[in-house]
């Protein structure tokens, strides 16, 4: 015995096929959608993964170059202290000047004749410039040589900063003072693999 639908229901079924196609359509779409969603993010970590290990191998590079120069950059950072210490204790350097001549006793002058008190004087007086022109001489010797340290330090120091330079330029301080980067220095005389991590580019 055939079915027959009433006018109504025949009328439903084309809107049924039609809803039913949507929701296959959009559970088709979302389901593509997501697929491309999760390989997009699979791509995204790869890629993540391939430049941290780029940054790691790099890194391992940093770390081997560093330990290679270690005792070459202590020998330097010791010549440029030592020299700066150098200079250090030569600006503290001050003139000694030998003994003033003694003034004549006066008791002892007591027992002079005025004639021999006179001859006394006199000749303290030139002692005692005799004394003030070797000063002035050796005063102005000890001036000249301690000039001629002083640009020899200072020379000295110039080509060990050159040569730091040319090893490791950070240790250097960068207002262009003749002084170290302590916490530099310390990073590139340990090698420490974390410390050095931060100052990669």
């Amino acid at each position: 015995m055939a079915l027959r639908f009433s006018a109504p229901r025949r009328q439903l079924l084309p809107g049924l096929a039609i809803a039913l196609a949507l929701s296959l359509g959009v559970g088709l779409l979302g389901s593509c959608q997501n697929r491309r969603a999760q390989q997009a993010e699979r791509e995204r970590q790869e890629q993540e993964q391939l430049q941290q290990a780029a940054r790691q191998r790099q890194l391992d590079g940093v770390v081997r170059q560093c330990q290679a120069g270690q005792e070459e950059l202590q020998r330097l950072a010791d010549e440029l202290a030592d020299s700066e210490a150098a200079l250090s204790r030569l600006a503290q350097r001050r003139y000694s000047p030998n003994p003033r001549p003694p003034a004549p006793d006066p008791e002892l002058q007591q027992r002079y004749t005025i004639a021999d008190q006179e001859l006394e004087r006199e000749r303290h007086q030139e002692a005692v410039q005799a004394w003030e022109q070797q000063e002035r001489q050796r005063r102005s010797r000890w001036q000249a040589e301690l000039e001629r340290e002083r640009l020899q330090l200072k020379r000295r120091l110039a080509q060990q900063r050159e040569a730091l330079a040319q090893h490791n330029p950070a240790v250097l301080q960068l207002d262009g003072g003749e002084g170290l980067n302590t916490a530099m220095l310390a990073t590139y005389l340990s090698c420490d693999r974390e410390a050095l991590a931060k100052l990669a580019p």
